[in-house]
């Protein structure tokens, strides 16, 4: 995997209420690591019903087209994203 744009890497702190990293184009892929629970959804608000992801997870590959994924958190998570072109 290249990382071409420094646009497809970002970093958010989660919290209880929705966040959004957006990526100015689409992409084609999302690689997730997160330092606690956290629960994402792709393209629309989040909430804690939805894919959970744990820091023992490590890293996660999701093969989704999108231009946001939204985060949120009963803590407060580091998350690390990266978008694949």
């Amino acid at each position: 995997m290249a990382v071409t744009e420094s646009g497809e890497i970002k970093k958010l702190t989660a919290s209880g209420a929705d966040q959004s990293i957006d990526f100015v184009n689409n992409v084609s892929a999302i690689y997730i690591r997160t330092s606690g629970d956290a629960y994402i959804a792709f393209d629309r608000a989040a909430t804690l019903n939805d894919f959970l992801i744990q820091s023992t997870d490590g890293v996660m590959e999701f093969d989704v087209a999108c231009t946001q994924v939204h985060v949120i958190s009963s803590g407060t998570p580091t998350v690390y994203v990266i978008g694949r072109r």
